[in-house]
């Protein structure tokens, strides 16, 4: 963006004032927030003068509204509503979601989840509105997920974190895919699963610096307070993924809740994943490191496997399963 600002201003084009608040927005999601903030907002405000409306829409979203709610994160910026009806009246109307989205987490941290639960709702609706409003349901959806773990409703929260990691990895955010692991792995340690939260923690954690792409000082205190949760369980028993690794290990349990009590029918993902690698020859450490869980996890899927399906080993738990291929 730098090199391209220059040749806009020699050629006497205005958006020049939109790489001055595309600048000013990385400032201020890389940990400056004032200079982020003061960067965009004169940007917005020459753009006002000019009448450029594509840079006011842009800007107004990047500074007023995103950085002004990651400095203040209990407070709904005061320059919410009009960046939202100028996304709205521009054609933008995943940025008027985004605004939503914005709104409903600001109003969960004053305490009102209802109010907060509304606006999210609304946002997710938004998003849906068109295609090309399909770009804000990541933000609409992850909003909706934290303000459901706030009320304590962990399986409202975990359906739609889910939804919000599939909508910004299909989209490409990798910003916002970061976050909403962070969510998916504070709900595991909110549910007794501190492994599956430790490392989807240290995935993000590193993520977060390759992409340098601090946490606020709200995100701070309630990742500490998520993390005091795991290490109390686990000590410092973390394992480590990437950040793809992580997206594919925090979605590949996801199925039908309610399952029957036996049969093949009732296997989750995850089991029946070992089931293959049993059938493979794999022995416990090297199914532990295929699947990034730990040998004594992997022993008590197989032990829930072999219970479940009636069997006494993994001999004859690989020839069940290549019994049932066959047919």
């Amino acid at each position: 963006m730098q090199p391209t600002r220059p040749v806009l201003v020699e050629c006497l084009d205005d958006l020049h004032l939109l790489v001055d608040a595309g600048l000013g927005w990385i400032a201020g999601l890389s940990g400056d927030l004032n200079g982020g903030l003061a960067a965009v907002g004169a940007a917005i405000e020459e753009a006002g003068r000019r009448q450029q409306l594509v840079v006011l829409a842009f800007g107004g979203l990047l500074s007023q509204t995103m950085l002004e709610a990651r400095a203040e994160p209990t407070s709904i910026p005061k320059t919410l509503d009009q960046t939202e009806r100028i996304m709205g009246d521009s054609g933008l109307p995943w940025g008027a979601a985004w605004c939503g989205a914005l709104r409903a987490e600001a109003l969960a941290r004053r305490g009102d989840i209802d109010g907060a639960r509304r606006a999210a709702a609304a946002a997710v609706a938004l998003a849906d509105s068109a295609p090309h409003a399909a770009r804000g349901r990541g933000p609409a959806e992850l909003a909706r997920a934290r303000v459901e773990r706030a009320d304590g409703e962990y399986a409202a929260a975990e359906d739609a974190a889910h939804r919000a990691l599939a909508a910004f990895m299909d989209a490409g955010m990798r910003l916002g895919t970061v976050e909403t692991l962070e969510v998916i792995a504070g709900l595991a340690a909110d549910q007794g699963s501190p492994a599956e939260a430790g490392r989807l923690f240290a995935a993000t954690d590193r993520a977060r610096t390759v992409l340098s792409y601090p946490p606020t000082r709200v995100e701070t205190a309630g990742l500490a307070d998520d993390l005091d949760t795991v290490r109390i369980a686990l000590g410092d028993d973390i394992f480590g993924m990437t950040l793809e690794q992580a997206q594919t290990y925090a979605t590949r349990g996801r199925g039908t809740r309610r399952r029957p009590t036996s049969g093949w029918k009732s296997l989750t993902p995850t089991e029946l994943e070992v089931v293959g690698l049993v059938v493979e020859g794999l022995r416990n450490p090297e199914i532990a490191a295929r699947l990034f869980v730990s040998p004594e996890t992997v022993k008590t899927h197989v032990s829930n496997v072999l219970a479940k399906l009636g069997v006494v080993n993994r001999t004859e738990l690989a020839a069940l399963a290549s019994r049932r291929v066959t047919t």
